[in-house]
């Protein structure tokens, strides 16, 4: 099953259903007490009436592909946008954990990609080195362990045999390779604990790599596509891996012997990989079903998270879970677009939903599906949001959206999770650009470009044309894979172009 058919299925966009429901929105519509002789009154209801009504039609809180993607613009934003008076005082931007290296995707088994206040923040962005690597697709994001960097690699092509495809090992200051671990088909996440690292593959198998020379430590094989971020739970000596046939197995770290004597089962493939606060462990199930066990695998309670409205029989799973203080986070995937942000937020004590989250900010109409994992950092959740150019903002414990900052060119598609380091939202995009959001004032600090080899970080001059990125960017490629940062400030993504590119400060 390769991992090639995901990435399409989803680019195109959703099958539009019409929907009949009613008051799912308030609407402000015009009044019978407009004086004729009021000609400044008359004159503002008139440009309401026509040019912003149809906008704000009632829907019933859905809306078609149609209506959802052919405006470029979307609706106002939070008050702060307009108003600096407005920007909240005393943000946090504190990281709930502790990180010294970024282990796993999002930095810890958490998946709450946050540094804190010791790593250096870039303020004008340069390219420090780039390699090929091959295609770096949604699953292939890096990992830095004691100045190397490590990532998957789905090769030349997707979902075929290729040279490119394995894992690779790269010194973080130079770009020098230092091993190569070849496969037979594309390799998706890796994870590091006591140093090896682990890492699975579209061939069904699991590697345990040595992280210092890439010799192999060990192999299983399940028999059907092992794609997700393999969770490695350092202390315990314990590996986690979900696979395509909705099936959890664990093995011990140093041996790959079979920890459990179980698999757990959930209802459809798990795509974006387990994750644990420590204490326990939640897999997700495409098809809704999110189940939390205890270290030892015995299952402590399971949920089938149904989506608000009637979305809940069409919605999926593809992303990792999320530990946040007492919560756990899911995002999801929707055949149309709702009124309100696609997540929901579980208590990790017994899996009963606490909130899903609704849009008190007024960001936009038209919320997609989320294909990735939402990063923590202070008070808020922060992520980017799919058919938007928008990074957005949620209050973890009112759930409610509170600011977003536009990032980039419009795009319906977006897969890579944020990463948060010392106040900044490290942002990758599907147009190919990566952008950095300062949290305390609420806006864009920098950007650069990594769509395309030949543009040594400069955006071409269309990008911010209509039409531009929509399922792609035109004549340049998407950045699907999530950063990593380095505790010297590096940041590291791979693109679909085939790079595996470092982001360092000019002034470093």
């Amino acid at each position: 099953m390769g991992r090639r058919t995901d990435y399409v299925s989803f680019f195109g966009p959703p099958r539009g259903r019409s929907r009949d429901f009613v008051g799912l929105e308030t609407r402000v519509r015009p009044g019978l007490f407009v004086l004729p002789a009021l000609v400044v009154a008359f004159v503002a209801v008139s440009v309401w009436w026509f040019a912003f009504r149809e906008a704000d039609r009632e829907v019933g809180g859905v809306l078609s592909l149609e209506e959802a993607t052919i405006p470029t613009l979307l609706l106002p934003s939070g008050a702060a946008a307009d108003d600096p008076s407005s920007l909240l005082s005393g943000i946090s931007v504190e990281c709930e954990e502790e990180l010294t290296d970024w282990v796993a995707f999002q930095g810890s088994m958490t998946h709450q990609g946050c540094l804190g206040s010791d790593v250096p923040t870039i303020e004008n962005p340069t390219i420090a080195w780039r390699v090929p690597v091959g295609i770096q697709g949604w699953l292939n994001s890096p990992i830095i362990v004691n100045g190397h960097v490590y990532v998957a690699s789905a090769g030349v092509a997707q979902g075929t045999e290729d040279r490119r495809d394995g894992v690779y090992s790269f010194d973080l200051y130079t770009g020098r390779r230092e091993w190569f671990f070849g496969a037979t088909l594309d390799v998706n996440g890796v994870g590091y604990g006591n140093g090896i690292v682990v890492a699975t593959g579209d061939e069904g198998r699991v590697w345990g790599i040595d992280a210092q020379d890439g010799s192999l430590v060990w192999e299983e094989a399940l028999g059907v596509a092992t794609f997700g971020f393999p969770l490695v739970i350092e202390s315990e000596d314990l590996v986690v891996v979900g696979d395509a046939s909705g099936h959890a197995t664990a093995f011990n770290l140093r041996t790959g012997a079979r920890r459990w004597g179980h698999q757990i089962e959930v209802d459809g493939p798990i795509r974006g990989g387990p994750a644990s606060d420590g204490e326990i462990i939640v897999i997700a199930g495409e098809n809704r079903d999110v189940v939390a066990v205890d270290l030892n695998g015995n299952e402590l309670w399971r949920r089938e998270v149904i989506e608000r409205d009637t979305a809940g029989a069409l919605a999926r799973i593809w992303a990792s879970p999320t530990f946040a203080r007492d919560y756990v986070i899911i995002t999801m995937l929707r055949e149309d677009t709702f009124v309100d942000p696609a997540i929901t937020l579980l208590n990790k004590s017994d899996g009963s939903i606490y909130l899903q989250v609704v849009d008190a900010a007024g960001i936009k109409h038209d919320w997609g599906s989320i294909r990735s994992s939402v990063a923590v950092v202070g008070d808020l959740l922060v992520y980017g949001e799919p058919y938007s150019n928008r990074m957005v903002a949620v209050d973890i414990e009112s759930a409610e959206t509170a600011w977003d900052v536009q990032t980039g060119a419009y795009c319906f598609p977006h897969w890579p999770s944020p990463a948060v380091v010392n106040g900044q939202v490290i942002l990758a995009r599907h147009d190919g650009g990566l952008y950095a959001v300062d949290i305390e004032t609420q806006t864009l600090v920098w950007q650069i470009f990594l769509g395309n080899f030949n543009s040594s970080g400069t955006f071409p001059a269309e990008h911010m044309e209509a039409e531009y990125c929509d399922w792609g960017p035109k004549d340049d490629y998407s950045i699907l894979a999530s950063p990593a940062v380095a505790p010297n400030g590096y940041i590291i993504v791979g693109t679909l172009e085939g790079y595996l590119i470092a982001i360092a400060d000019r002034s470093w």
